[in-house]
């Protein structure tokens, strides 16, 4: 935890509700009866004929007790309003501080299954402030499935100038433009957060689409798309997604599109998380920033397995120097490890590539850092080197990898320590250099490297006839970037994809 104890719950979920609560709600509380689900509707006041009944999602989460469902149905929900939480000021749409499911996509005529395709739920801030803020002390669960949270801008609404970690972690800054959480359990799934701003006004202001702050452990992003969304004034990182501090936060079958950053990280920024980051089965697409990570960076102090990533996608991305895709920063005095399996990195660009701009890029600027990578695909990049470690003490260890159109392939760059890449079974197509030593004596090691056509179609998979096909070893990845089984012939194949034949893939 990182010493934010100093923001506490002043207010209990009831008393903070009373602030806002409109009469048919104390009519409820003053019952004792708590049904345990309550119902919104934004056009239907009888709710199809479900009680409690309320016309906006503020008056049914402070009618709510501890654990109790709001069920929303299909409509655009707006009417931003300033609460105070422990002293410090909250401006959005939705404000939760207790356990509660939020759910969205429901019609008033079927309360039992949300659809949220056919009856889109939409929090609209207007530019006005966030969509939806989640404030908590460490002890709530909160659930938000089923929502479009669109059009907010937190610029100015965040911490006063000079003051630091007080409603943002940054000094002076915004955050999360869409949606907000701080020291919950958080389980966000089936949304779109898209066309939020994190602010125009304030540097250092992170989180276009979303800001996670010290989340519990066992917190989850699932099925959820980030679009569109902006962290522009200068400093401003994770366009899509920011995740600060906090325990273990797993994101699964999400999508990243389009999203802007002014420092780092285009799609998601990651600062020192107290446990590891898994992401898992997403894809990472049309991101851009003006400094480094066009997909993704994180910085890392945790010791251990910091960062996990398998089955993911990143495809046209943009960085100004270093990080095409992703950027790796080591900080403090750990030994941190990152574990990649089944990663697609195709047609991402540097504005300023120099001579070592890298499509993933590693800088460990204290401590150690070891990376165990399988079966990752490089792809059509032909002015970038696929890999650069440089820094600290660095190892890396590849294993099935395919590079097809680099610069080339592996880039040392020594300062303290031993900078060290052993790679077995590397299949290189079109790479002007294997091994380059950037600065210092990096050391490489090349297990039986190999060199010809990969066959690569139009979306990165093998295809018949792929110098790929059974050319690998068993690294223990027992499924391909599209979850077909690995091996599917007679032996393991290299890079993301293992070549199922013409039937469908993922069948």
């Amino acid at each position: 935890m990182k010493g934010n104890h100093w923001l506490i719950m002043t207010l209990s979920g009831f008393a903070l509700g009373l602030a806002f609560m409109p009469v048919e709600a104390w009519r409820v509380s003053a019952t004792g009866a708590h049904p345990g689900v309550l119902y919104v509707s934004a056009t239907d006041p009888t709710c199809g004929g479900q009680s409690p009944c309320f016309s906006t999602i503020q008056a049914a989460v402070n009618a709510a007790a501890e654990g109790d469902e709001i069920r929303v149905a299909a409509g655009t929900y707006t009417g931003v309003a300033t609460a105070t939480v422990g002293g410090n000021s909250f401006r959005q749409v939705v404000l939760i501080t207790k356990s509660l499911t939020l759910q969205g996509g429901y019609s008033t005529t079927n309360w039992t299954q949300p659809n949220p395709t056919q009856n889109p739920t939409v929090i609209d801030a207007q530019r006005q402030g966030r969509g939806i803020s989640i404030v908590g002390n460490g002890t709530q669960t909160v659930t938000v499935a089923g929502f479009t949270i669109t059009n907010g801008d937190y610029s100015g609404l965040g911490n006063p100038p000079g003051v630091a970690r007080l409603v943002c972690s940054r000094t002076g800054s915004d955050c999360g433009g869409g949606l907000f959480a701080f020291r919950v359990r958080l389980h966000l799934r089936d949304c779109t957060i898209t066309n939020n701003i994190a602010s125009r006004t304030r540097i250092f202001s992170d989180g276009g689409g979303a800001y996670l702050w010290e989340l519990i452990g066992g917190s989850r992003v699932e099925n959820t798309t980030f679009t569109d969304n902006q962290a522009p004034s200068s400093g401003g990182s994770g366009g899509g997604l920011n995740i600060v501090f906090g325990s273990s936060v797993a994101i699964v079958n999400s999508r990243f599109e389009r999203n802007q950053a002014a420092s780092y990280g285009g799609g998601l920024a990651i600062f020192q998380p107290d446990e590891g980051i898994s992401i898992e089965n997403s894809t990472f697409t049309g991101n851009r920033v003006s400094d480094d990570g066009g997909a993704l960076e994180a910085r890392l102090t945790f010791e251990g397995t910091a960062l996990r990533l398998n089955r993911v996608i990143m495809r046209q991305n943009q960085a100004r120097s270093q990080g095409a895709a992703i950027s790796l920063i080591k900080q403090g005095t750990s030994a941190a490890s990152v574990q990649m399996t089944n990663v697609v990195l195709a047609s991402n660009t540097l504005l300023s590539p120099g001579d070592f701009g890298a499509v993933f890029n590693v800088d460990v600027l204290s401590g150690e850092m070891e990376l165990r990578l399988a079966h990752l695909t490089w792809a059509a990049q032909p002015a970038l080197s696929a890999l650069r470690l440089g820094g600290a003490p660095t190892r890396a260890t590849l294993t099935n990898t395919l590079i097809d159109s680099a610069g080339s392939a592996f880039v040392g760059h020594q300062v303290s320590g031993e900078v060290r890449i052993r790679h077995i079974n590397t299949l290189t197509n079109r790479v002007g250099v294997l091994h380059a030593a950037e600065a210092g004596m990096p050391i490489f090691e090349a297990v039986n490297p190999l060199r010809g056509d990969p066959r690569l179609d139009a979306t990165h998979h093998l295809q018949a006839g792929s110098a790929a096909i059974d050319a690998g070893v068993n690294a223990g990845v027992t499924d391909d970037v599209d979850g077909d089984r690995r091996p599917f012939g007679a032996g393991f194949d290299i890079g993301a994809d293992e070549f199922v034949g013409p039937r469908a893939k993922g069948q």
